[in-house]
């Protein structure tokens, strides 16, 4: 299992901000943040969102690096986006403690955002 934090990469960081400003942080406030605000729920706009943490991380499975274990995340959501193609790798995907079957497989380039409180694991 290796990792590598964005905010080491410089030009990675200032990408990812953009990007996620232009196209991620709009669909999120669209989906989690006007409906929970019109519902009472305090909500966000996407404006206000920021990165509070990203991560690049790469399994390998050689060295023993199979998965994550179940936790929480430190934000108000998590972000998951897909940076392999499943056919690329056996195995993978996010499991989540409270959801029963199996873990959840994106294909590449697509993302899941869930409550950053919900424990997970990398599967």
């Amino acid at each position: 299992l290796g990792e590598v934090h964005v905010h080491d990469l410089p030009q990675a960081r200032e990408w990812l901000r953009a990007e996620l400003r232009r196209s991620l942080f709009p669909l999120l406030a669209e989906r989690f943040g006007a409906d929970a605000a019109a519902a009472g729920g305090g909500g966000f706009r996407a404006e206000e969102l920021a990165v509070y943490d990203a991560l690049v991380i790469r399994y390998d499975a050689a060295k023993g690096g199979t998965r994550q274990p179940m936790h929480r995340d430190a934000a108000l959501l998590s972000v998951n986006i897909a940076l392999s193609s499943p056919d690329e790798y056996e195995g993978g995907g996010t499991l989540f403690q409270t959801v029963g079957g199996g873990p959840v497989r994106l294909g590449r380039g697509h993302a899941m955002a869930h409550a950053s409180g919900v424990r997970h694991a990398g599967a």
